[in-house]
């Protein structure tokens, strides 16, 4: 996993594509199984199966879009050495990168495996999106278990989409690093990662280089994602961002937003097969 620091501090080397689709802003990353440089695509406006703007995932099985997301869950899963993490968390280095909508397509995507479950907890305290995006209408959710009002099989909700459930973020609290730094919340990562074999566990959290929680769920997870809006995010933020990630936790960066251009290239391919 180191290989994407020693890649993106060096700036050098970028698969081929992404070179001649990307503006200068957008970081690089080297090619390699160890790498996660999935794209998820802006679509043509003619792609119907999309309902982003809606929903906020997407439900066509043969969307190229849905096949991106396939491919981000296999480079996580299906690893060649090792085990797979059971933990893990989507990030970003601004808002409106994407991160919520990466996490709830990956989450879809892995539950609708052979065996695999997903719990997705939402832990952006300060702007809650994923009950939103499910049309959930909870009442309590993570922070007030983490004050001790509520117990988990109270605030677990079910979607959907077969074994996916939802941990709602809760009611807004003053401060949400202090809730997840606590020991509760250590203990309750530990019991969901140990409690199910078969269950994987994504948090979509604040944006990294603007709130404090982040840094407190880096050091409590196996995995860390990285999501980038392409041609938008600044190239030395988006360094200090990984530098902010210990390796052994960085599974990769995934590049949001790609440009029509090079979309309609893939597409067009993508039909054809």
């Amino acid at each position: 996993m180191g290989k994407i620091h020693d890649a993106l501090e060096k700036a050098e080397r970028e698969r081929y594509l992404i070179n001649r689709s990307l503006p200068k802003s957008t970081p690089k990353t080297e090619s390699g199984v160890e790498n996660i440089e999935v794209q998820a695509p802006t679509l043509p406006k003619a792609e119907k199966d999309i309902i982003k703007k809606k929903k906020g995932y997407y439900k066509d099985t043969y969307a190229l879009a849905t096949e991106q997301f396939r491919i981000l869950k296999s480079k996580i899963l299906y690893v060649k050495n090792g085990t797979p993490p059971k933990t893990i968390l989507v990030t970003s280095s601004l808002p409106l990168e994407g991160k919520t909508t990466v996490a709830v397509n990956l989450a879809i995507s892995i539950a609708q495996g052979v065996k695999e479950h997903v719990l997705l907890v939402d832990c952006d305290f300060r702007k809650p999106e994923i009950h939103k995006l499910f049309n959930l209408s909870p009442q309590r959710g993570l922070s007030d278990y983490l004050l001790g009002q509520v117990t988990i099989p109270e605030i677990l909700l079910k979607t959907k989409t077969p074994k996916l459930s939802v941990l709602p973020s809760g009611n807004q609290v003053s401060n949400p690093a202090d809730l997840l730094a606590s020991e509760r919340m250590k203990e309750l990562i530990q019991e969901l990662k140990n409690r199910y074999n078969d269950r994987y566990i994504i948090f979509d959290s604040s944006p990294l280089q603007l709130t404090s929680e982040t840094m407190v769920l880096l050091s409590q997870v196996e995995g860390v994602i990285l999501v980038v809006r392409a041609g938008k995010t600044n190239r030395n933020l988006v360094l200090n961002t990984i530098k902010e990630i210990e390796k052994e936790r960085l599974l990769g960066v995934v590049l949001n937003g790609v440009e029509k251009s090079l979309t309609n290239r893939y597409y067009s391919h993508y039909k054809y097969y």
